[in-house]
């Protein structure tokens, strides 16, 4: 049972930033998607990158 609870967090740690990075990059108003100019695209995968 520890290890099936332990596995579901360390699975829901790992998938959770997608749902909820993706459309803060997606609208383009937050500081995250305008930072030093880079296109969103790129720093979202650098973000994603980071949080893996």
């Amino acid at each position: 049972m520890i290890t099936l609870i332990v596995t579901l967090i360390s699975v829901a740690g790992i998938a959770l930033p997608y749902p909820i990075l993706a459309p803060l990059f997606e609208q383009g108003d937050s500081a995250l998607s305008q930072f030093m100019g880079l296109p969103k695209e790129l720093l979202l995968g650098i973000v994603l990158g980071v949080t893996r």
